[in-house]
C-alpha cells in the first residue's frame, strides 16, 4: 500500500522533481567549474582558444559598443558579412542573448565566452533530455539520464573541442520535432514551423 502511494506521489510530481534534480545537476557542474564561471580565473583550451575566442572577442566587443560586425576590417583587407562570425555568433540567438545580459554584468569578453560555451551545453543537454525522455517511462530512469547527459564525454569533450558544439547544438531539437511528426504522429502546424525553423 504504501509503496503504490509513493509511486503516485511521485508519478503526481515527476515534472517538479526532475525540475529540481535538473537544477541540482547544473548547481554542482557549476560549483565544479567556478573558477572559470564565477571567478574568472581560467578559461577554455584548446580549439576554443585558438578558433572559438578570437571571433568571439571582436564580436562581443562591437555589439556592446552598439555595432553590429558585418563588416570585418581585420582580415584580407576587410571582408563583408565575414563568415565565421555570421554562422557562428550572428545566428545563434544563445550568443546574442549573453552578451545582451551579460554586458551588464560584467566588462570581462573572457567571462562572457565562457558563459556563452556553458549555456550552449545546457542548451544542448537539453535538447537530448528532451528526445529521450519520452523513451524512459519510470520517473527514476528519467531522473538518471540528468547527470549521464550532463556529464556525459560528449559535453566534456566541448571544452576543448568547441566545433562538436557548432555542429550538434540544434541536432537534438531538429531529432525532436521530427520524431513528434513522423514517430509520435503529431501533425500540429507549431511542429511543422519549428522543424523548418531549425533546418533553415
Amino acid at each position: 500500500m504504501k509503496d503504490s502511494s509513493l509511486d503516485s506521489v511521485i508519478k503526481r510530481y515527476a515534472v517538479a522533481i526532475e525540475l529540481v534534480a535538473g537544477m541540482a545537476a547544473v548547481a554542482f557542474l557549476v560549483y565544479t567549474l567556478r573558477s572559470m564561471l564565477v571567478y574568472g580565473e581560467t578559461m577554455l583550451m584548446h580549439d576554443n582558444v585558438i578558433w572559438g575566442y578570437p571571433t568571439f572577442q571582436f564580436f562581443a566587443e562591437n555589439i556592446i559598443n552598439g555595432h553590429y560586425p558585418f563588416w570585418n576590417p581585420y582580415s584580407h583587407g576587410g571582408e563583408p558579412f565575414y563568415p565565421i562570425i555570421v554562422q557562428r555568433l550572428f545566428l545563434d540567438p544563445v550568443v546574442l542573448i549573453v552578451i545582451y545580459i551579460g554586458k551588464f554584468v560584467t566588462d570581462d569578453i573572457v567571462m562572457l565566452f565562457n558563459w556563452h560555451h556553458f549555456i550552449r551545453c545546457m542548451v544542448m543537454v537539453f535538447g537530448m533530455y528532451i528526445v529521450f525522455r519520452p523513451l524512459a517511462r519510470h520517473p527514476f530512469i528519467r531522473l538518471t539520464l540528468i547527470p549521464i547527459l550532463l556529464y556525459s564525454s560528449f559535453i566534456l569533450v566541448t571544452f576543448r573541442q568547441g566545433g562538436i558544439l557548432d555542429l550538434f547544438v540544434w541536432l537534438p531539437y531538429i531529432i525532436f520535432f521530427f520524431l513528434r511528426i513522423v514517430y509520435y504522429r503529431n501533425y500540429g502546424w507549431h511542429n511543422w514551423v519549428a522543424l523548418a525553423g531549425l533546418l533553415g
